[in-house]
């Protein structure tokens, strides 16, 4: 948690750094669980790097489309269909890289602001009230 408001915990730029590949696994690690954690890293690394490039036919239908329907009056009936579709691929298969890099949106832009006895109480409440909604 930052001490200052607006400034972003430390922790948070450490973990990207770690699993963008530069930092070390802690000394502690078993060796299978390094080399599993660095497997998955390297997998979402490649698969980060080829589906950024799903960017390039979802920007080519959406610009025919616009271009079809505004200028030709003739809209397509697969642009909107292959637009949702590259676009989901995108934010689904992108999320783990991602994630892996740092750069995802955070949630916690309140949170983050919070005093420690707030963010304890927020916790508290939130796991209660999950507990109670169990079935």
């Amino acid at each position: 948690m930052a001490d200052e408001p607006g400034k972003l915990d430390i922790s948070d730029e450490m973990i990207a750094e770690r699993r963008g590949g530069s930092g070390k696994m802690p000394d502690d690690m078993p060796k299978w669980m390094a080399k599993s954690i660095t497997s998955i890293d390297k997998f979402s690394k490649i698969t980060g790097n080829i589906v950024c490039w799903i960017l390039m036919p979802l920007i080519l239908a959406m610009t025919y489309e616009v271009f079809a329907r505004k200028l030709f009056l003739a809209p397509t009936i697969w642009a909107y269909d292959i637009s949702r579709f590259l676009y989901g691929a995108l934010f689904m298969l992108g999320a783990g890289y991602a994630l892996s890099k740092g750069v995802h949106i955070r949630a916690d832009f309140l949170y983050r602001n919070f005093k420690v006895r707030q963010c304890t109480t927020l916790r508290l409440t939130g796991a209660f009230t999950q507990k109670k909604m169990k079935p």
